[in-house]
């Protein structure tokens, strides 16, 4: 269990909402008073929302851990929450989400492209997300997926074949990855392949 040992430091930096980047001075000076290898973190509970946003696009690039104070019960008479219900929220770093969370939209565009037959764009698709994973074998085979079924609408035959080949060793090898990203029939591929 991670523990985060919080010294409190009251400090008051004005800033004016216009320009907008008057919150990254404030947050500049804020920062200077701490000495360098400091553990900082950043609490974003109350303030604006235009203000808590800029505060974490700042904290992800400064690699700053943010945390709100949450709460479990919320007295509605007194529209705030009960005081003994309260505790610290640690929020990751934005910038460190992995990649993939963001890719799996891009394979999910993919896909619905791939399933009505534009495989001209769902292989640049598979192969943009690909170039962002951290596991990037199944979109990297769905790319050549489908660029073997944009060969074979084309009717290059020749081609077709040639990347069939190599292609169905890997799909064996993965088929457990590819056939986490949409339904995969192994076997009517393989019959597709024996018609090409």
């Amino acid at each position: 269990m991670l523990i985060y040992h919080l010294i409190h430091i009251f400090m008051n930096h004005s800033f004016s909402e216009k320009p907008n980047t008057d919150i990254y001075r404030a947050l500049e000076a804020a920062l200077r008073l701490f000495p360098k290898g400091s553990r900082i973190v950043i609490e974003l509970t109350g303030g604006k929302k235009t203000m808590g946003g800029a505060l974490a696009i700042a904290a992800g690039i400064l690699d700053i851990n943010l945390i709100y104070i949450d709460y479990k019960e919320y007295l509605r008479e007194f529209r705030k929450p009960r005081p003994e219900s309260t505790y610290i929220q640690l929020v990751g770093n934005p910038l460190k989400l992995p990649v993939d969370l963001f890719s799996e939209v891009e394979v999910n565009r993919a896909v619905n492209f791939f399933n009505v037959g534009k495989y001209d764009i769902s292989q640049t698709l598979f192969e943009q997300a690909s170039n962002r994973m951290t596991q990037p074998r199944a979109a990297e085979l769905c790319s050549e997926l489908s660029k073997l079924y944009m060969l074979w609408n084309s009717f290059n035959f020749q081609e077709g074949y040639k990347l069939s080949r190599e292609l169905s060793k890997r799909i064996r090898s993965f088929f457990g990855q590819l056939s986490s990203i949409f339904e995969f029939d192994s076997y009517r591929f393989e019959c597709q392949l024996e018609s090409l």
